[in-house]
């Protein structure tokens, strides 16, 4: 089919498009344009009205010239291209100086010049460069300032003081035009001054539908873009439109969840469980977005997007569909029951391993089991334990808890039931009844309420035998795991298990409970990577000094770090008991694992002081694993993760004290050798001097960087070691 469209341009129209064949403006490099006689025009570099350099061409044969119409200084373009256009406009900025500015009067000074045109197929020849100005050129007009006139190529100037400034060549032509699936093509204006009208031929698109046919349909193609947001405890999964919807409008979109990996994070995947829940619904969407709840913390997710229409069941084909990983914030862990009466039950929760910043307060969630889940009510409770009164009694109630941040509340945590007690029934007879309780190998009673530390249930039955069920841990305990997967992990991920360890054993401490047996052997590692204290028993401590304190956990918890940074490397190889209390009493010390950072084999250092009060807490080890996850830099390793030590033990008194004559000298063999004169100045001549100086005294010595502070202070300790009677070691 071929049509016709009358199309109407005008210069001033927002149709009209104005093809450029010249510019001069904003040329900065030569033109190199011809001129005749050779000199006549002299082309130049100007500033324009806008302060912006460009290139000039300017003739100015004035003055001294003879009388008459002597001035014939010819400018002639390059070959231009027509480019189809059928009318040229030019637009010329220029500058003419007037003849009574320049002193002169008569027939050698004017205030025009003249335009003129030439047709060529083209590029003149080599041999016609020279005549180019005698060949046949028709004029246009004689040009004077403040107007403009269409079509050139070439200007004469024949006495006038001129700058020619810029010149665009161009034209006009009317825009492609799409009617009722016509398509017109762009036509060239005719008309003077840009306006015409043009006849355009149109032309159809091919394999139109003849009247009645209906459009081929098919399945959609897949949707795009998907992405997600956390909204409190859910997920929000949101997904564009598809590209091809197969000629129909009966979208609608599926989706599916798969959890992958199992016991350390691999294994395949599978269908997801049934506490995964989707609103409004999962399958049939009709808006590209679903909130997905239920979903675990810690477990890798797949959420795949099917978009289907009426005709996807009678293709071969699946569904197109779009997937998405995505990995769940980390919930409050599972709680435990503390107490229970016949109207209240009180709960406890261990702190969540990792959150996204501090804890404000948590939302606990509980219903009766035998009402409908919707009617649910809320407590909020400042600490990790809530107490929910007016209940009914003999009732089983459900319990879910989130805590809540500054970025908002997390995931509640999975579904626990408690029982209240029947009516009359004293909370007193609660051990005999409740059929779990949580205890310690000691015998007594103990609600171990963190997530580092293993669970121990003991069955009450009214019949023997008693049996005590234990958490399950699958990857077993941590040193024999890490042997197993050596070099496998980052420092940082090292550095998150000790902090587990150390935040149990920091809960362990604020109940005075020792632990007494603490090695990477009595730490159980479960499929989420999760570390946790077990095997309540004996202590090294005991061999020499049958004591049990919290400063013996603190220095079996160092001996832990170094189990753990050296792919359980078993602490002092070979050596028997008492040759490694023999070489501990002289001051040896375990060397740094290959590959430890430095700052983590100071803490180890740290918790192996011979004086036990002189040891970190717990409380104080978990602030300095949290400053260094927070700074994973800082956990530079310190040697080549295959390289091993040179020796089978470090003296951390590594200096050879009776070699350093003065406390500057001290300080050169330390590399602080910048405070010398500091020290020389304050008086202190002495290494008994110097053992005296605490935290408060390095400012005034002129010590003020944290790093030279604490550098310093550690071996002051060792100075005054050094300096103290030798004695027995307290492990």
């Amino acid at each position: 089919m071929v049509g016709s469209l009358w199309v109407l341009a005008l210069v001033s129209s927002v149709l009209a498009l104005e093809e450029v064949l010249l510019d001069t403006s904003g040329e900065t490099s030569e033109i190199g344009w011809l001129t005749y006689p050779p000199g006549g025009w002299d082309e130049v570099s100007v500033l324009d009205d806008q302060r912006r350099l460009t290139r000039t061409f300017e003739a100015c044969h004035v003055a001294g010239a003879a009388p008459g119409p002597g001035q014939d200084n010819w400018l002639q373009t390059h070959f231009v291209e027509r480019r189809g256009a059928q009318r040229a406009h030019i637009r010329l900025h220029f500058s003419v100086r007037a003849c009574s500015s320049l002193g002169v009067a008569g027939g050698t000074c004017r205030e025009t010049f003249t335009l003129y045109y030439r047709q060529a197929e083209e590029p003149d020849g080599p041999d016609s460069i020279s005549s180019w100005h005698l060949k046949r050129w028709t004029k246009v007009d004689t040009i004077a300032a403040d107007e403009s006139f269409p079509a050139s190529s070439a200007w004469a100037d024949t006495g006038a003081c001129l700058a020619l400034v810029a010149v665009k060549l161009f034209s006009y032509a009317c825009p492609s035009v799409l009617r009722a699936f016509a398509s017109f093509p762009e036509t060239q204006a005719s008309g003077a001054g840009g306006a015409s009208l043009v006849a355009a031929v149109g032309t159809c698109p091919g394999h139109q539908p003849a009247r009645g046919d209906k459009a081929c349909q098919g399945p959609p193609s897949a949707p795009q873009e998907l992405w997600f947001e956390v909204q409190g405890s859910t997920l929000m999964l949101h997904w564009r439109l598809p590209r091809e919807l197969g000629g129909r409008g009966d979208l609608l979109f599926n989706v599916v969840c798969k959890e992958c990996g199992g016991p350390g994070g691999q294994g395949p995947c599978r269908r997801c469980r049934d506490e995964v829940h989707f609103d409004p619904r999962q399958r049939g969407l009709t808006e590209s977005r679903v909130l997905v709840g239920g979903l675990r913390p810690h477990v890798p997710y797949i959420l795949e997007v099917q978009a289907v229409n009426g005709v996807s069941e009678l293709s071969p084909d699946p569904p197109q569909a779009a997937a998405i990983n995505v990995s769940t914030s980390h919930a409050v862990p599972a709680m435990h029951q503390v107490s229970r009466a016949s109207n209240s039950i009180t709960v406890s929760w261990p702190q969540p391993d990792q959150t996204n910043g501090n804890i404000l307060d948590y939302q606990l969630r509980y219903y009766d089991q035998a009402e409908d889940e919707s009617h649910s009510f809320t407590l909020t409770s400042e600490t990790n334990t809530a107490t929910v009164t007016k209940l009914s009694p003999g009732h089983i109630y459900g319990f879910q808890v989130r805590a809540r941040t500054a970025a908002g509340h997390g995931p509640y945590g999975g579904k626990v039931y408690f029982q209240t007690l029947p009516q009359g029934e004293l909370s007193a007879q609660l051990p005999e009844r409740l059929s779990l309780v949580v205890g310690s190998i000691l015998g007594a009673l103990a609600f171990l309420l963190l997530a580092a530390i293993t669970v121990l249930a003991l069955v009450f039955q009214r019949s023997r035998p008693f049996m005590v069920l234990t958490e399950l841990m699958e990857l077993g305990p941590l040193d024999s795991f890490l042997r197993q997967r050596e070099g496998q992990f980052s420092s940082l991920q090292l550095v998150a298990m000790q902090r587990g360890v150390a935040a149990a054993m920091q809960y362990l401490s604020s109940f005075a409970f020792v632990h007494r047996a603490l090695s990477a052997h009595s730490v159980l590692v479960n499929s989420h990577l999760v570390c946790k204290v077990a095997r309540l028993g004996h202590s090294p401590q005991v061999i020499a000094h049958g004591k049990h304190t919290t400063s013996s956990d603190v220095w079996s918890f160092g001996i832990v770090m170094w189990e753990v940074m050296s792919y359980g490397e078993r602490p002092y190889w070979d050596m028997s008991d008492q040759e490694v209390l023999n070489a501990i009493e002289q001051e040896f010390r375990l060397p740094p694992p290959p590959g430890c950072p430095p700052g983590l084999h100071l803490l180890m250092l740290d918790t192996w002081q011979k004086d036990r009060t002189q040891r970190p807490h717990f409380d104080q080890l978990v602030a300095a694993f949290d400053k260094m996850i927070r700074k994973p830099d800082t956990l530079q390793a310190g040697g080549s993760p295959g390289d091993r030590p040179s020796q089978a033990l470090l003296n951390p008194v590594a200096l050879d004290f009776p070699s350093l004559d003065s406390p500057q000298a001290w300080l050169s063999a330390i590399g602080l050798e910048c405070y010398r004169d500091n020290f020389s100045q304050s008086g202190l001549c002495t290494f008994g001097d110097v053992a005296q100086l605490s935290l408060e005294d390095l400012p005034a010595l002129g010590v003020t960087l944290a790093g030279h502070q604490k550098k310093l202070l550690h071996h002051i300790q060792l100075l005054q070691q050094h300096l103290r009677p030798p004695g027995p070691v307290e492990v």
